[in-house]
């Protein structure tokens, strides 16, 4: 959805090398109008087909590159886009990377077309998150998740599980401290993180667990 408020930051399409995104419009666009700036040796040359705007990089950008793109319409509406690689949280994050493949461009937020995408974008995001309620909620009345209930309250006796050891991993900004519980063809790990250097109190972002493959 296109807005003329003028504090509105320009709009941002992220791409991926070697993969087609397309923008579909509207309206038809006039190609000898259409350009991106710098695009030399990152994307092949851009194609217009009707009320579609093809992007193909050649390779992946940079992160924090930026490539402008004028698109104009047959009516002579130009609007502007930001190419870039690529969005991820930060560098190392645990984000996955959002590519955009198709993007529908509307100008008019009360067109038939604009209302109808709005509409089965909020669908979507209404299974979505129906979905992962229901996720949650067959993770809370799980036996795994009462017996993690328990191990993090330090109330251990009262669930199968053994302590096995315990360790205290170095980190020059917290103190860890990791048991281990052996259980009946399950294993739990109870870890405990202190914020050791900084005033700023920390937030529960993500838990992330892997596995360690040891050929014998």
């Amino acid at each position: 959805m296109l807005s003329e408020h003028p504090s509105d930051s320009t709009h941002r399409v992220y791409v991926n090398g070697q993969a087609i995104t397309t923008l579909r419009f509207e309206r038809p666009v006039e190609p000898s109008k259409t350009k991106i700036i710098g695009w030399e040796g990152r994307l092949e040359p851009l194609t217009v087909v009707g009320n579609k705007v093809i992007l193909e990089p050649i390779r992946d950008l940079a992160q924090g590159e930026g490539l402008p793109l004028i698109v104009t319409l047959k009516d002579g509406t130009e609007i502007p886009f930001i190419v870039r690689a690529p969005w991820v949280e930060e560098e190392g994050g645990g984000w996955p990377p959002i590519r955009d493949q198709q993007i529908d461009v509307f100008s008019d937020p009360e067109s038939y077309a604009a209302m109808h995408s709005a509409l089965m974008d909020a669908l979507k995001k209404n299974d979505d998150l129906t979905e992962e309620n229901e996720r949650h909620r067959k993770e809370e009345n799980s036996i795994d998740h009462a017996y993690a209930t328990l191990l993090a309250n330090g109330q251990a006796k009262k669930t199968p599980f053994r302590f096995v050891a315990s360790s205290r991993p170095k980190d020059p900004g917290m103190d860890m401290v990791v048991e281990v519980y052996s259980g009946q063809g399950k294993a739990a790990a109870v870890i405990y993180l202190t914020n050791a250097t900084s005033s700023d109190s920390w937030e529960f972002d993500a838990a992330y667990l892997t596995r360690e493959v040891v050929s014998l």
